[in-house]
């Protein structure tokens, strides 16, 4: 019979930490990089942006971008 043993345990035996936070960590490394950057930069020009109007969400298909639809 196989020893069911819950990922929590190997996690902390080994020292892993969650996917979820590893992701964040990413997040919130890039978005440091980006607050150093000078305000001359254009990531930090497209952040001051304002944009008018509302966009949709989503995926838009090869259709629709083209305006074929």
């Amino acid at each position: 019979m196989v020893d069911i043993i819950p990922n929590g345990v190997f996690r902390v035996e080994l020292g892993v930490d969650f996917i979820i936070d590893k992701m964040r960590e990413g997040r919130l490394r890039w978005f440091g990089h980006v607050k150093r950057r000078p305000q001359t930069a254009t990531v930090r020009r497209v952040e001051a942006m304002l944009i008018e109007g509302s966009r949709r969400r989503g995926f838009l298909s090869d259709v629709t971008y083209l305006g074929l639809k």
